[in-house]
């Protein structure tokens, strides 16, 4: 083997094939006693890829049921801009399939890695793209534009081992390593299989998506959003540092903001929460859900004991007088439902709005009753005992 020459892969002669090139050629029908060379492969080390692969969130409900998603999301930016193995990749190119023509590499702090135009030889930008990023053939062909070829020690360098972020990273990734493949020789015919740089690629509009919790209009998975970013491969990694940096700073939803029936799940979650140590306003702002109306689940889902404090008149607002009325007409006058006897349904829909985060007077006025009717109604309902009907 020693007697045998040694080729890397940008140094193969053009002759030289592979074995099983020559079978599907039909040239030989047996395998040569001695080869005619052998290719040199890079090897990288797997140790520097521990990390483990990031998975998108899946959508699980209607947009709103998903806070968890939308936290998730919000925590894996604020790590990735913290992250001192982030890079921020974004390129442009002739077409959607076509050849890359700008590259920029950005970390989240602002250190700019790369920013170059790449000259691709002889092409034609497609006029849609060229319309967006503005990119023309005489500013890639002009003195000093760099290959792939002349870029690619240059990018293996600096993306070995990194964190590489992109706003749809399909995309980027594939357009990559196509341009790697090119540099193969003639006989590599799997282009897209080749990994040309030990690294972990990340997509940012998926986990923005998420974030943003509308759901796609496929019926799963989340609706990715555009980045709306300049069109040309620096702004965008700028572009894309600011989107980070808000999903990072609103992990959650509005407090509030989430309305609608306790699903089997929602409950679930608020339990699981609970149980790890969030204490109930911790559990609203993460939900979006009303403190009374998490703190009513908690108190049903046997976590915390019965919450006496939701029934009671808020705090500094003084409780309704007595009407000055002797006779049914008069008390109905204020009070519609004055006496009446409360149907089943009433009482579910009373149960139901008070756990909504619904005020006495605001029941009051709904139920056309008065403050005493309502309180006791409200004991009495949690405590099984519906027996008499409150005046």
């Amino acid at each position: 083997m020693s007697d045998v020459p040694h080729y890397f892969a940008d140094a193969v002669p053009a002759h030289l094939v592979p074995w099983d090139q020559l079978t599907e050629d039909r040239r030989q029908e047996s395998p040569p006693p001695v080869p005619a060379g052998y290719l040199l492969v890079e090897l990288f080390d797997s140790r520097r890829m521990a990390r483990p692969a990031i998975a998108t969130p899946a959508y699980r409900g209607r947009s709103g049921d998903c806070p968890g998603d939308r936290r998730a999301a919000g925590l894996w930016a604020k790590e990735v801009l913290t992250d001192p193995c982030t890079v921020l990749l974004d390129i442009e190119a002739t077409d959607f399939d076509g050849r890359l023509i700008e590259i920029a590499l950005l970390r989240p702090d602002g250190e700019l890695l790369l920013d170059t135009l790449v000259n691709p030889g002889d092409v034609v930008i497609a006029d849609e793209a060229a319309a967006k990023h503005g990119i023309t053939v005489s500013m890639l062909q002009a003195d000093g534009v760099p290959t792939f070829a002349e870029l690619y020690d240059d990018l293996v360098d600096l993306l070995t081992g990194a964190r590489i972020i992109c706003w749809n990273s399909a995309f980027d990734r594939g357009l990559m390593t196509l341009e790697a493949d090119l540099l193969l020789p003639h006989y590599y015919t799997n282009a897209a299989e080749t990994e040309w740089v030990a690294a972990r690629w990340e997509d940012a509009m998926a986990q923005h998506a998420a974030w943003v919790g509308e759901p796609s209009v496929t019926g799963t998975g989340y609706r990715p959003h555009r980045l709306n970013g300049p069109h040309r491969a620096l702004g965008d990694c700028e572009t894309m540092i600011d989107r980070l940096t808000e999903m990072a700073a609103n992990p959650y939803p509005r407090p509030g903001t989430v309305r609608g029936n306790w699903s089997a799940a929602d409950k679930a979650e608020v339990a699981s929460l609970f149980d790890h140590g969030n204490a109930p306003d911790e559990i609203a702002e993460i939900t979006g859900r009303t403190l009374d109306s998490v703190t009513w689940q908690l108190y049903q889902l046997g976590r915390l004991l019965f919450p006496s404090h939701l029934v009671r008149q808020p705090s500094g607002q003084a409780a309704p007088k007595p009407p000055q009325a002797y006779t049914m007409d008069d008390l109905r006058r204020e009070h519609p439902n004055s006496h009446k006897r409360w149907t089943p349904e009433e009482e579910v829909r009373l149960m139901t709005r008070h756990a909504e985060g619904a005020t006495v007077q605001d029941l009051i006025s709904e139920f056309g009753r008065n403050y005493n009717a309502i309180t006791i109604r409200l004991a009495q309902s949690r405590q099984g005992d519906a027996s008499e009907p409150p005046v």
